[in-house]
């Protein structure tokens, strides 16, 4: 069981014989293992700080005790102790450890842009088909009950958190001071990880290439826009935007607004497709003209709680964005246009809030 990401982590790591569910705060995770085992089952034991553990046992109910429990399941958490998530690759001559992936449309992390704390619990069983599956379904169930208590007893202190997080979303700051991350790469580095020796099954430090999604390196940004125009013509993205509960505004009149426009310089396609989509990368130059939007037009506004989510789609180097999914297709500037593509992204980012009439859109006025 896994989660990724910067928000909050849930892991699970299990011996042969039992299994510690841990649910921890944000930027936490904790990985055990131990020789010991407990004949028992299920026992929810006290908060250890911020991390919520229980102990899963594969064999039948039994008797135990719980302060031992308690005791024992401190000593592990104390002794065995690494900084997040992490995995390997399938290549065994990829060598690297990497914690979780930052694709903004992973449901971890999607959740995450649009203010909410988010837990992605994962049973591990890669290659294995149904060993232990009995024991790995209840570790999810464990794990997920554990989430739910934990965030009704707390549940003030999350509502607190996510309005908070809403709000500053939503305040809309001028462009000049903000800026939008459009891409980014997890921070290559070292880092030592406590390992168990197969041999001789004791605990070793192991410095390892580490691919930190904590601190990620920044490789594309522009200043934070105070909104997106969409031409009326591509109202099945607006229709998109309006489903996934973006704001979205209608233009009652036509406008000429100054706006910065996109042009593909740059275009590959990748083997794999996504969702249906090829998966689609393109760099993009941009130039500030005015442009003249017809009536019915519709308008993004960036001051609202889901502000990041609207640019990650519309941002078209954006890895999820909706040229990526090649939903708008584009093609390279300078080249013959194929199949009616434009090199021109029909996205535009206006920098000031505009003063056009104009209605709020919803998915029912298609």
């Amino acid at each position: 069981m896994r989660s990724g990401g910067g928000e909050g982590r849930l892991a699970v790591e299990h011996t042969h014989r039992w299994a510690v569910v841990m649910n921890c705060t944000s930027r936490c995770s904790v990985r055990a293992a131990t020789g010991w085992s407990l004949a028992g089952a299920v026992h929810t034991v006290r908060m250890l700080g911020a991390v919520g553990v229980a102990l899963l046992c594969t064999e039948a109910f039994a008797q135990f005790d719980p302060a031992r429990v308690y005791q024992q399941s401190a000593a592990v958490l104390a002794r065995y102790h690494d900084p997040a998530h992490f995995t390997t690759s399938y290549d065994l001559s990829d060598k690297r450890v990497s914690m979780g992936g930052l694709a903004p449309d992973i449901g971890r992390n999607i959740a995450g842009i649009e203010n909410s704390i988010s837990y992605l619990l994962e049973a591990r069983g890669v290659g294995i088909g149904r060993q232990s599956f009995g024991r790995r379904v209840h570790s999810l169930w464990v794990a997920a009950v554990g989430v739910l208590e934990t965030t009704a007893r707390n549940a003030p202190d999350v509502v607190r958190t996510v309005n908070a997080a809403r709000a500053a979303a939503s305040a809309s700051p001028a462009a000049s001071d903000s800026l939008s991350v459009v891409t980014y790469r997890p921070r290559s580095t070292r880092q030592v990880l406590q390992m168990l020796d197969p041999k001789t099954g004791l605990l070793q430090s192991i410095e390892v290439d580490w691919e930190d999604s904590l601190t990620p390196e920044t490789v594309l940004t522009r200043p934070r826009a105070a909104g997106y125009l969409i031409p009326a013509a591509h109202s099945p993205i607006a229709q998109r935007l309006a489903q996934a509960g973006v704001e979205m505004h209608r233009l009652t009149v036509a406008a000429t607004i100054e706006v910065d426009t996109y042009q593909v310089t740059d275009k590959r396609v990748g083997p794999v497709n996504l969702e249906g989509h090829p998966a689609v990368r393109v760099q993009a130059e941009s130039m500030r003209r005015p442009v003249r939007f017809a009536a019915g037009s519709f308008w993004v506004p960036m001051g609202q709680p889901a502000a990041n989510l609207a640019a990650v789609a519309l941002e078209p180097e954006s890895a999820s964005s909706f040229v990526s999914y090649d939903i708008l297709p584009v093609d390279i500037k300078g080249a013959t246009l194929r199949g009616g593509s434009s090199s021109e992204v029909p996205v535009y980012r206006a920098l000031a809030p505009i003063s056009v009439p104009r209605e709020v859109f919803s998915i029912r006025d298609r």
